[in-house]
């Protein structure tokens, strides 16, 4: 009898932890970011969504960032003010392509299903957007990745445009960096890692619209767009260049002519024209180590220019 007494007494007890445990509530543990990306998706709010976010950018206003993610096949953008986190641009309205059909030649296709999509290059406009979105295949077993698609995006008054540029950047040219031109327009690099000494420009506006195609000898490494078309440059004097006819409209003497033939130019920076006129700021070294800045007011129409500092 004391036995049994005994065991209805140790169920009673025991019932008494279950119910006590099962009332207990579940403490789920909280997602810490776990590498500089996820600290990054953190810092503005975007870590631990319902997103995948991919990759960023930032803007060719250097005081933005951008991130790219996706919910299934839907591509999401996120555009930021790095200096108060504000959120300025956002854009779920594209739908990618993940599966990629490679004609191989002699009849072969293979297809291909991209892992992950990459935002290259952002310009912003007033309210228009241009990108370059990369999508990317993984192609050894070190997690390195790269390239199967290439396609460039403009945003312009709600309408979206997608431009496609190739499908293997071994083979063919893609689309790389953007780079603000005139007002509306930009220049979008076209490269091929087939032969990387061989560059393309193309000249897009904010709408989508291409204007011309020019190679990489048409520009040179200091100039500062007047039009659509043309270009004042500094080389070893200033120039007015019309860019897809690559015809020099007029040309002057080298304005540092009384230095020293050797001297190292370490900056040369244009302001946008103004008032008929360009201002360009030279930074330079001398063998000896002596520095110097010049700025230079040219006169678009001329080409007559005046030193002013």
């Amino acid at each position: 009898m004391k036995t049994n007494k005994f065991f209805y007494g140790l169920a009673i007890v025991l019932m008494m932890f279950s119910c006590s445990d099962s009332d207990s509530p579940i403490i789920e543990e909280e997602l810490q970011p776990s590498n500089e990306f996820e600290k990054l998706l953190a810092e503005y709010n975007l870590f631990n969504t319902s997103v995948k976010y991919e990759s960023f950018v930032i803007g060719s206003d250097t005081n933005t960032i951008y991130f790219n993610g996706r919910i299934k096949d839907k591509l999401i953008i996120k555009g930021f003010d790095k200096k108060d986190k504000s959120i300025f641009f956002s854009n779920e309205y594209i739908q990618l392509d993940t599966i990629v059909h490679i004609d191989e030649d002699y009849g072969k296709t293979t297809t291909y299903t991209i892992d992950d999509f990459s935002i290259r290059s952002v310009h912003e406009f007033e309210n228009s957007y241009a990108f370059v979105l990369w999508g990317m295949i993984p192609y050894n077993d070190f997690q390195q990745k790269h390239a199967i698609s290439s396609d460039l995006y403009t945003i312009s008054n709600q309408q979206i445009k997608r431009i496609q540029s190739f499908t293997r950047p071994q083979t063919e040219y893609f689309f790389n960096k953007i780079t603000p031109w005139f007002e509306d327009s930009f220049m979008v690099l076209w490269s091929t890692d087939f032969n990387p000494q061989i560059k393309k420009y193309i000249c897009y506006t904010m709408d989508g619209i291409k204007h011309y195609e020019i190679s990489k000898d048409n520009l040179d490494d200091y100039y500062t767009p007047i039009s659509l078309e043309e270009c004042i440059s500094f080389v070893d004097g200033f120039q007015r260049k019309n860019i897809p006819t690559n015809k020099i409209i007029w040309e002057t003497n080298n304005p540092l002519s009384d230095l020293p033939s050797d001297i190292r130019k370490d900056e040369v920076v244009f302001s946008q024209p103004k008032d008929g006129y360009v201002n360009c700021n030279i930074k330079y070294t001398q063998k000896d180590g002596t520095k110097g800045e010049r700025t230079y007011k040219v006169n678009i129409a001329s080409g007559n220019f005046t030193l002013i500092e």
